[in-house]
């Protein structure tokens, strides 16, 4: 009963890298979304039955997964790239523009054609950028982009992280659901991201976003299951862990979105990001 507690809404938000994420390392990636959210509502009873308590049986199903003794196979969404980038964190300057206009000069040559870039790589979202990254020229050609910034409130108190749409996905958006406590998420500051109960998801077509922190909820997967009434969806994945210099957040992150794509039967794009 206490690890089903910790997957669900408020707990949730805080129990990253979940044991019952483990599931997914036996799961191949073989069941619809619906059927991975039945199985994690019943796994603690089930599992309590074969040994002492969910908890210890799905963690050693994680640990088997993190030391190799389980191979996860890559579930790439077809039709999609996510893009390796780093950020400047030199707001609307000379340096931030030639970045971003590099960076749709390499949205534009992939041959890829939807791709995904990292959590912020924009910074701060500005009214020309759908005309920098030529979002009319990316729709011509049937092609969509979803780039990674933050959508601050008009009066300044605030913003989301988000992704916004180019393209065939021009005038859509993502936002992220439950940013770092602490870190990005803290209430009552005007400087602070704002959280949501649900990750960002979209229904035409089926997309759901887990931005960075939100790739360790089993909570995330669960909720984004839920809001797309179970059907498949593609998952997409960007992050920012340039502070990672020893790249153990990094290896974490990457097992539980493995596992947890696994779980919920869906394909998920990746977007590898930095800050420079």
């Amino acid at each position: 009963m206490v690890c089903l507690l910790t997957v669900l809404f408020p707990l949730g938000t805080l129990s990253f890298a979940h044991p019952l994420l483990g599931l997914g390392a036996v799961s191949h990636g073989l069941l619809p979304p619906w059927a991975g959210l039945i199985l994690v509502l019943l796994a603690p009873g089930i599992l309590s039955l074969a040994a002492r308590g969910a908890c210890a049986a799905s963690g050693i199903l994680v640990m088997a997964s993190v030391t190799g003794f389980v191979v996860l196979p890559s579930a790439a969404a077809p039709d999609w790239a996510g893009l390796a980038a780093s950020m400047t964190e030199a707001p609307v300057s000379t340096e931030q523009m030639l970045a971003l206009m590099a960076l749709s000069a390499r949205i534009h040559r992939h041959p890829a054609r939807f791709v995904l870039t990292p959590e912020g790589i924009a910074g701060r979202w500005q009214g020309f950028y759908n005309r920098l990254f030529d979002s009319a020229g990316l729709r011509a050609q049937g092609r969509g982009a979803w780039i990674g910034a933050e959508r601050w409130a008009a009066n300044g108190q605030g913003y989301d992280n988000v992704l916004i749409g180019l393209g065939v996905f021009e005038g859509k958006v993502l936002r992220q659901g439950l940013p770092v406590p602490g870190a990005l998420w803290r209430p009552g500051s005007p400087t602070s991201a704002r959280a949501y109960l649900w990750p960002g998801v979209i229904t035409h077509p089926r997309l759901s976003a887990l931005v960075c922190y939100e790739q360790l909820l089993l909570w995330s997967y669960v909720a984004a299951v839920w809001q797309q009434a179970g059907q498949p969806f593609v998952l997409l994945a960007p992050n920012a862990l340039g502070w990672d210099r020893s790249g153990a957040m990094r290896r974490l992150q990457h097992t539980a979105l493995a596992l947890g794509a696994r779980l919920v039967g869906v394909p998920r794009v990746v977007a590898l990001g930095g800050t420079r």
